[in-house]
């Protein structure tokens, strides 16, 4: 091993080789730590009762043990093929690069309404980003925003294959569009399937209020949003379906500002209304799973807050429907 001079020396090639080992042997520690990781029943039960597709669960279950076949990975196993990103071409196409350093990705990650950037310390690893992530389990939808960021990383990967396969490049917000689509289609089959169980049992009224409002408008309109606290930075998801249950637009809006959730969901309800306005729908119903937002809208009170003005505007859009 030459020096920077070019020039061989024991000193040169003893610092290399002591290179190597220590290369091997943080390697060996982290596979060590990468089964001890693997045997913990905790992590993967969280993954088994997500309420996604068995083919996402299968998807996550070779991200956390990094079998995902990324350019790295196959140069790895096999010593062929270029282990570069095809993609944006300026790194080693990792687990980690695929999904978050990639620049290809960026947009993506910009236009998903889930903002996750208080984790994004983790992201380095995805075994730990996926384990910081879980904590979201006890905020208010934490397990249905998982549920949609594991469609989005789906999505991600099968914008890559893509790109890899058809040299072809998908935008950022169709990707994370997608991703909102897929996991909304799979959330109300679910819920679908799960009152159809429910018909033969005569505890259970065969068709609720919201179903019979559901039939009486043309157009079904889902919010929600999302603040990371830590960032300051959030964002509002809208999706739409006709009242045969087919989707018919998303929109991800991104959000700057450090607000109170029932705030961020005003402005989804308000962002909604006026969408509907601009695609000339005159006919919709906003489902909104916010209580202490309804609250307000069934006690209405006079007042100068931002969520009294924010209300005060719904309110007044709604007669134009």
């Amino acid at each position: 091993m030459h020096n920077s001079s070019g020039d061989y020396t024991t000193k040169s090639g003893y610092a290399q080789a002591r290179l190597k080992l220590s290369k091997k042997a943080n390697k060996m520690q982290a596979n060590e730590r990468s089964s001890a990781r693997n045997d913990d029943p905790t992590l993967w039960h969280q993954v088994w009762d997500l309420n996604i597709k068995h083919k996402l669960k299968h998807f996550l279950w070779k991200c956390l043990h990094n079998i995902l076949p990324t350019n790295e990975e196959v140069h790895r196993r096999t010593c062929k093929g270029d282990k570069w990103c095809k993609c944006c071409g300026e790194e080693v196409e990792t687990l980690e690069h695929l999904f978050f350093n990639c620049k290809a990705r960026e947009e993506a990650w910009k236009t998903f309404p889930i903002k996750w950037d208080g984790i994004q310390e983790s992201s380095w690893n995805f075994w730990k980003w996926w384990e910081a992530l879980q904590s979201a389990r006890c905020r208010v939808n934490g397990i249905s925003h998982i549920e949609a960021t594991t469609n989005f990383l789906w999505q991600l990967w099968k914008a890559r294959n893509v790109c890899n396969f058809n040299k072809e490049s998908t935008k950022g917000n169709l990707i994370s569009s997608r991703a909102l689509e897929e996991w909304l289609e799979y959330k109300q089959m679910w819920d679908l399937e799960k009152r159809e169980s429910k018909k033969d049992d005569p505890e259970v009224p065969t068709m609720t209020i919201t179903e019979e409002l559901q039939d009486q408008h043309v157009i079904l309109m889902f919010t929600d949003a999302t603040m990371d606290k830590k960032r300051s930075r959030g964002g509002l998801g809208i999706a739409t379906k006709d009242h045969n249950g087919k989707l018919v637009k998303t929109w991800a809006i991104p959000t700057g500002m450090m607000k109170d959730a029932a705030i961020l969901e005003a402005e989804a309800i308000r962002s909604a209304m006026l969408k509907a306005l601009e695609e000339g729908w005159t006919s919709l119903l906003i489902h909104s799973d916010c209580k202490c937002l309804v609250d307000r809208f069934n006690h209405r009170c006079i007042g100068l807050s931002l969520l009294d003005v924010l209300v005060d505007d719904i309110v007044h859009l709604s007669r134009s429907f």
